[in-house]
């Protein structure tokens, strides 16, 4: 059906054709994860459909639809539900951002990853959304 070098061209590809009906399956999908490098040698990331599904399929991955978002004003957008408040629903909502101080047992399993040669530098942020209509702040603590 289509080859894609990527592997997220491959999934909007099929989500798209799975948003019509047309059942589709990607190939060497579990190879690219596993072996990137290699999506040029192998022919890319592959969708197949069945068959007698084939043209239409061709027919719906050839059309473009990116002229319909230009028409859409960023604002108009939906709000991420994360940036939405959990009290009132509001979407006015501003984010603050701080480091966290690492907690005992993330000291030791640093050392212990250390012992072993093993570097794997993580950093805890806490993000703070406030609310601008209501006021209400609530957080959650990312590892990045």
């Amino acid at each position: 059906m289509g080859s894609y070098y990527y592997l997220h061209e491959a999934d909007i590809a099929r989500s798209l054709l799975d948003s019509y009906g047309i059942e589709s399956w990607i190939l060497d999908e579990h190879q690219i994860r596993q072996r990137w490098h290699l999506a040029g040698a192998l022919g890319g990331v592959k969708v197949a459909v069945a068959p007698e599904k084939a043209y239409r399929a061709r027919q719906i991955l050839s059309e473009d639809y990116s002229d319909v978002l230009e028409d859409i004003p960023e604002a108009e957008l939906p709000a991420h539900p994360d940036e939405c408040c959990p009290r009132c629903g509001g979407i006015a909502t501003r984010s603050v951002e701080r480091r966290a101080w690492p907690t005992l047992i993330g000291w030791i399993t640093s050392l212990f990853w250390l012992a072993f040669e093993v570097l794997a530098p993580r950093r805890r942020v806490d993000v703070q959304r406030i609310c601008n209509a209501c006021g209400h702040r609530w957080h959650r603590t990312e590892t990045r």
